[in-house]
């Protein structure tokens, strides 16, 4: 992983915890990765939610990262040889799947509905949002809503045009790295519907690069979703840049 998602270091000890588990792991197996090592031996809710910090935290000091994370994270969802941990009294042996859910769940909501007003929080969500559905490791109905907002095929028309544009690019991230997962299931539009919508949208001049690129990957007929890696670099190579200078 990138230095910058990990040369950070506070007071909490789970998070440091976790960032340690992540540095110089680039060639470590994920069936042997330190994160599920670590929680074979705390196997404890805080650090399922210290791991939702660590991602919200890659989203925004280290984008390029953030599918390396997913990929132990949709492992350990399915990994059933990991122990499981207290929740509640009425849950006192949850999966790691079970607890990884509803608290990122709840995370991602919160920040995505706190709204594009604080355009980096709410870029390095939508990035992250649109891997984790790129990848299988979790939907949430709030970030599918910022999406349609953002196309404009909700009733939502609540922003101005500088909050608007941040929302419009938003949309944007998260289906360059989750088009896949979407479908007419979420967005209750055929593709081509999305597409007109996207064609239709008029944005600041520091979006419309990001704007054409996400029309010109979803009409590609080979189209797929893109790493968290891809997309950073291929946005920049476009004219685009993520709001930490990816």
């Amino acid at each position: 992983m990138t230095e910058e998602a990990l040369d950070l270091y506070d007071d909490d000890p789970i998070l440091e915890a976790i960032r340690v588990s992540f540095r110089s792991t680039n060639t470590v197996a994920i069936t042997n990765h330190p994160f599920l090592n670590l929680f074979r031996e705390n196997p404890k809710t805080e650090i399922i939610c210290g791991l939702s910090n660590f991602l919200f935290e890659a989203s925004r000091f280290g984008p390029r990262d953030i599918d390396t994370i997913l990929h132990v994270v949709r492992h350990a969802k399915a990994d059933e040889s990991l122990p499981t941990a207290y929740w509640t009294s009425d849950r006192p042996a949850a999966t790691f799947a079970e607890l990884f859910n509803a608290d990122f769940r709840d995370r991602m909501r919160a920040n995505i509905e706190e709204g594009p007003s604080n355009r980096t929080e709410f870029l390095a969500a939508s990035l992250l949002s649109g891997r984790c559905m790129g990848l299988d490791v979790l939907s949430c109905s709030s970030s599918v809503a910022a999406i349609s907002d953002g196309l404009k095929l909700s009733d939502y028309f609540g922003w101005n045009d500088e909050t608007a544009s941040t929302c419009v690019a938003g949309a944007c991230l998260q289906l360059l790295g989750g088009y896949s997962d979407l479908g007419t299931s979420y967005l209750c539009d055929p593709p081509e519907q999305v597409l007109g919508a996207l064609k239709r949208l008029t944005v600041s001049g520091e979006d419309e690069l990001l704007l054409k690129f996400t029309i010109a990957t979803l009409e590609n007929p080979q189209r797929r979703d893109l790493s968290s890696k891809e997309i950073l670099a291929e946005t920049s190579i476009a004219g685009w840049k993520f709001w930490n200078g990816e």
